[in-house]
C-alpha cells in the first residue's frame, strides 16, 4: 500500500465519511472506485484485492494481530463481495455479509460456510476490538483460509 496527498477539502470530506459509514478512508476511496467500473472490472479487481488483502494478512501475523485480522477480514469481504457480484446480488452493509453466507449456506447444504463464516468475522478487529491469544487468532484464521478456498472454488464454479 501507499500513500496518497490529497487536498485538505478532500481529506476532510473523506474523513467525514468515512466516521458516518465506519470504514477506512482508503475503503471509501476504494468503494468509490469500484463504483466507476463495470461489473466485468468489478469483479476481477474485487477478487485481487482479497488476494492482495490476505497477503497483507500474512505478512502482518508476526507483527500485530489485530492489523492483521483486519486485512484478513477485508480479504473475505472483497472475496464475498466478487460471489455476490458473479451471483447478482450486492452486499453493501456489515449485515449484508451474515445474509449472503447464510444463504450460501443454504442454497449450497453446507452450514460449514456459516461456522467458518462466524469464526472468521470475529478477526474484524474494530467490530471485536479485544485482544485475541495466538492459539485463537490462528483458529479464526484456519476458518477464515477455508472460507476464502471455498468461495474462490465457488467463483470459478460460477464462472463455467
Amino acid at each position: 500500500m501507499n500513500n496518497l496527498e490529497l487536498p485538505n477539502t478532500i481529506l476532510t470530506w473523506l474523513e467525514s465519511v468515512s466516521q458516518v459509514e465506519h470504514k477506512r478512508p482508503s475503503d471509501v476511496i476504494v468503494d468509490l472506485v469500484l463504483s466507476s467500473m463495470d461489473t466485468s472490472e468489478r469483479l476481477s479487481t474485487l477478487i485481487k484485492l482479497s488476494q492482495e488483502f490476505e497477503e497483507i494478512g500474512d505478512s502482518l501475523i508476526t507483527k500485530d494481530l489485530v492489523e492483521a485480522g483486519e486485512a484478513y477480514w477485508r480479504s473475505l469481504s472483497y472475496l464475498m463481495r466478487a460471489v455476490a457480484l458473479n451471483m447478482g446480488f450486492e452486499i453493501a452493509t456489515y449485515q449484508d455479509h451474515y445474509a449472503f453466507i447464510e444463504y450460501l449456506a443454504y442454497k449450497l447444504g453446507k452450514g460449514s460456510l456459516v461456522v467458518s463464516f462466524v469464526n472468521a468475522e470475529r478477526l474484524h478487529g474494530e467490530f471485536h476490538p479485544r485482544p485475541q491469544s495466538p492459539e485463537e487468532f490462528e483458529f479464526r484464521k484456519n476458518h477464515l483460509k477455508s472460507l476464502l478456498v471455498e468461495l474462490r472454488y465457488l467463483i470459478n464454479e460460477l464462472k463455467k
